[in-house]
């Protein structure tokens, strides 16, 4: 069907050419410009004004079909509006309105590209996480099947499109994710946002293994091959059958977000320059420091030991749930 714009710009058109009509037929009829205009208005709108001049058996049969015509018009006016509000299209305006509000006050969010298999996974985890998140997909039906999860933020678009990364607010947003099933789609995604903000952390799905470089080339910050993953999976199930079973009910438990989470350090911390002991990260927020990386290196301290200092710019590799990680923002800050 077509859409609600499109049905008005029809009645609008449809008023011009009766008016039109009218105007010229009573025109024919040799009156002026003036009263043809408002003879024509008086009837179509059926206010019951008299002639503007007698009427000839020939401009009485006009008439006749002129106030037909516009009664035709009205009634196809009246069902559209009418299935305007009944059909949702209504509801539906109004809800992109509010998303698009919401959606245009975001800082530091993540954009998620398709809602894929792998996309769903993306945002059940940020969910978990309470992370702020704009989903964007072109299918309707995928996300109709997202908000049942909660209620996200979602913009119905095709995410290749520089027009669509806007509306999802990427100028400001701090991370994206694409998990467009077609390399091809991912190294547009990827190259558009780069270009667009260049700050921006940007994680890509690889399909193929030959199109990882070409994605790190445009801008990715890291490349994710599900192949790859998983083959890991199977092996680490074979291998370490209990580490894979810990990491499963960490993740999978909804009743508790355990998770390995990093810190960075910010500057004039309160805990900066104290050792891990003396800062009583478990005693006092229930986390354990897994590992250390020192401002502007690569490689990590891991398990590091209790007499190991914490200075500003450090990133801390954590274990702990949400409110303990809560916990221990407030015991950094400055």
């Amino acid at each position: 069907m077509p859409s609600f714009q499109k049905r008005i710009t029809i009645i609008v058109l449809l008023l011009v050419i009766i008016v039109s009509a009218g105007t010229i037929g009573y025109r024919i009829m040799g009156w002026t410009l003036l009263d043809a205009v408002f003879m024509t208005v008086i009837t179509l709108t059926t206010v019951g004004y008299e002639e503007v001049h007698t009427l000839s058996e020939g401009g009485k049969v006009f008439t006749i079909f002129l106030i037909l015509s516009g009664l035709g018009v009205l009634f196809y006016g009246i069902t559209n509006i009418t299935a305007f509000i009944v059909e949702g299209e209504l509801t539906d305006i109004l809800t992109r309105r509010k998303m698009e509000k919401a959606v245009s006050k975001l800082k530091d969010h993540f954009i998620v590209c398709g809602l894929g298999k792998t996309g769903k996974h993306v945002i059940e985890e940020l969910i978990k996480n309470e992370s702020k998140f704009v989903a964007i997909e072109k299918g309707m039906d995928k996300i109709e099947e997202a908000r049942r999860m909660g209620d996200i933020l979602c913009v119905h678009g095709d995410a290749t499109k520089n027009e669509t990364l806007l509306d999802a607010n990427i100028e400001h947003a701090g991370g994206l994710v694409t998990t467009l099933p077609a390399d091809s789609e991912n190294l547009f995604v990827v190259l558009s946002a780069r270009e667009m903000n260049p700050d921006l952390r940007i994680v890509s799905r690889v399909i193929e293994e030959d199109a990882e470089h070409k994605l790190y080339k445009v801008g990715a910050n890291s490349v994710v091959s599900t192949d790859y993953i998983s083959g890991l999976r199977m092996a680490s199930e074979l291998i370490r059958p209990s580490v894979v079973s810990f990491l499963d009910l960490m993740f999978r438990d909804s009743s508790r977000t355990l998770r390995v989470s990093e810190m960075d350090i910010p500057d004039k911390s309160k805990m900066s320059g104290i050792t891990i002991q003396d800062a009583e990260l478990r005693e006092k927020a229930g986390v354990l420091v897994l590992a250390i990386r020192r401002k502007g290196e690569k490689d990590f301290i891991y398990g590091p030991s209790a007499r190991e200092k914490i200075q500003e710019g450090d990133t801390l590799i954590l274990l702990g749930d949400l409110d303990q990680l809560r916990t221990l923002e407030e015991l950094f800050k400055p």
